[in-house]
């Protein structure tokens, strides 16, 4: 009996001191939102530390990247080829085009570039190789990439067409310039030139019209992309395929 009073005894204060806590803590909130200091105080507690997990994470996503040879080496499905004007590697797109995982689906920071959820998707079917537009020290998220200087990289893309399962052609480019006008005349002039999947990035859509214009004016002198222009597709139209048998789709 005498230890089953204490017990009670000892409970009742505990629940005082929960009571004052809560009392206390209600206090404390009451204040900091009439101060202004809520917000802060969210910023300090969650979002800085949610912020810095994600830039963890996609720092170790980047360090555990493997070199494009290692990819096809692991990967034996037949590869995506994919081409495009090296400016729209800058290109973010909506959150929730390319949220995955905990960390990305509740962070409120960062936008994934576009060429990450394109390679994502892509990789269903089989592994995404491209040329680097940069010498960065880390991998970029998205497709494998490899740099390639003076002219090897023109021997590169004519080994790399010939065994594609298919070629992924962006067709909004701030401009076709040397190298993708190469890449282009190249792929339109081989007989043996694989299916060809023609992506228009989702940029704001005057922008995205402007350039696909440009792109269209670029390449309109070629058989293989004049019916483009000759048929002009629906301006919501995202992706257009092309078969030697089929024409586009």
């Amino acid at each position: 009996d005498a230890v089953r009073e204490q017990s009670i005894l000892y409970a009742i204060e505990n629940s005082e001191g929960v009571s004052l806590l809560f009392n206390q803590g209600l206090h404390v909130l009451l204040l900091m939102e009439r101060s202004n200091l809520v917000v802060f105080a969210f910023f300090v507690a969650v979002a800085i530390p949610l912020f810095l997990a994600y830039l963890l994470d996609r720092l170790g996503r980047r360090l555990a990247r493997r070199s494009l040879p290692q990819v096809l080496a692991r990967d034996r499905r037949p590869y995506f080829l994919y081409l495009r004007g090296f400016d729209e590697d800058r290109l973010r797109v909506d959150e929730s085009l390319g949220r995955r995982g905990f960390l990305e689906l509740f962070s409120m920071f960062g936008r994934p570039r576009f060429e990450e959820v394109l390679a994502e998707q892509l990789s269903k079917w089989g592994p995404v190789i491209a040329i680097s537009g940069s010498h960065a020290r880390l991998p970029d998220l998205g497709a494998a990439k490899t740099s390639l200087g003076g002219d090897q990289w023109q021997d590169r893309v004519r080994e790399w067409v010939g065994d594609a399962r298919a070629v992924v052609l962006s067709a909004t480019p701030e401009s076709v310039r040397g190298g993708l006008r190469w890449e282009i005349e190249h792929l339109a002039g081989r007989p043996d030139a694989p299916p060809i999947m023609l992506v228009l990035a989702p940029w704001p859509a005057r922008e995205r019209r402007r350039r696909w214009e440009g792109f269209l004016a670029a390449v309109a002198d070629l058989p293989m992309f004049a019916p483009l222009r000759a048929q002009p597709f629906p301006p919501q139209t995202n992706i257009l395929t092309h078969r030697r048998d089929r024409g586009w789709t």
